[in-house]
């Protein structure tokens, strides 16, 4: 349990309006709730930090995505899909984006949707390659990100399964 830890973050939350410390203390506070079990907590923080106008985009971005994995905790595929969804247009960082377009995926896969799931890997390429190609250390950090996604793995395996499945299916079906 984390119980002095999160009022000394909600001390920070208090105190720290006009400052980047109120969303990056909310972001932690949110991490902790999370860790403690405690999923309503986490969301309802998640997305106080999201709706914070005072803070950074970048914040807001990293708290929506917190958001969506605390919805998807509660079963509310819907909710996670929508903030995922605003952080993959909107968001400021093109790790960040990633990340939303990488869980929009998982998430197609999750449901045996391997279309919808190249569908959200292209549309990741198509959002974030004019950084990946920069030859400065963001576009490094964008291409690891890229390279670290787990559609990148997971979307080949679940395509060769589809295709050992069919397979098997056409050659027991022959006489």
């Amino acid at each position: 349990e984390h119980r002095d830890a999160r009022a000394e973050l909600g001390w920070a939350v208090e105190r720290g309006g006009g400052t980047e410390y109120r969303a990056r203390a909310r972001l932690e506070l949110a991490r902790l709730w999370k860790l403690d079990g405690a999923t309503r907590r986490a969301l309802d923080v998640s997305l106080a930090c999201a709706r914070d106008a005072e803070a950074a985009a970048d914040h807001r971005d990293r708290a929506w995505l917190a958001a969506g994995e605390a919805w998807l905790a509660l079963q509310r595929s819907e909710d996670a899909r929508d903030a995922y969804l605003r952080v993959a247009q909107e968001g400021k960082e093109p790790w960040d984006r990633i990340e939303a377009f990488d869980r929009l995926g998982v998430s197609c896969l999750e449901r045996g949707d391997l279309e919808g799931a190249a569908g959200y890997f292209n549309a990741c390429l198509r959002n974030v390659g004019s950084a990946a190609l920069e030859r400065t250390e963001r576009g490094a950090r964008v291409r690891r990100r890229l390279d670290n996604m787990r559609l990148v793995t997971e979307l080949p395996r679940a395509i060769a399964a589809r295709r050992a499945r069919r397979r098997a299916a056409s050659s027991s079906e022959e006489p």
